[in-house]
């Protein structure tokens, strides 16, 4: 099949595990993940729909169920982890350390190159802004397979 890519926006919380453990949630309940349904989640449990996606995963958030306060720098991600870019990265891709979410949703071309350094069953994630206020946080990442 191929690794599949993934995305989703998420409001803005300080805490970022409490963020990424709630939009997984949200994302289950509304069925958006490969195994799931328009009308909701076909599974009783998170942990039931990555089970029975095996090895080719949800192609969703679902997959990731750690969150990294340290980028990966280039080396191999370890699956299951969304890892911040860097400022340096997000400057080089949208010229600011600042993105907003008008920023991811334009710039095809940032968009594509981000997705070249996600590592398979891994996500990054950036907070978004308006501004100097943080709004969102996108997480994108790909499946296992």
């Amino acid at each position: 099949m191929g690794a599949e890519p993934w995305d989703c926006f998420t409001p803005y919380q300080p805490d970022l595990k409490k963020a990424l453990r709630e939009t997984r949630e949200r994302e289950f309940q509304a069925g958006r993940y490969n195994g799931g349904g328009d009308s909701g989640p076909l599974h009783d449990s998170i942990e039931e729909a990555m089970e029975d996606a095996d090895a080719d995963g949800t192609c969703s958030i679902l997959d990731i169920e750690e969150i990294s306060s340290v980028p990966d720098n280039g080396l191999e991600p370890d699956c299951g982890i969304a890892y911040p870019l860097t400022d340096q990265r997000l400057i080089e891709l949208y010229g600011t350390n600042k993105p907003s979410r008008e920023m991811i949703k334009s710039n095809k071309r940032a968009l594509n190159e981000m997705y070249r350094g996600i590592g398979r069953g891994s996500a990054i994630y950036i907070v978004l802004y308006d501004g100097e206020s943080p709004t969102e946080i996108f997480f994108a990442g790909y499946s296992y397979d």
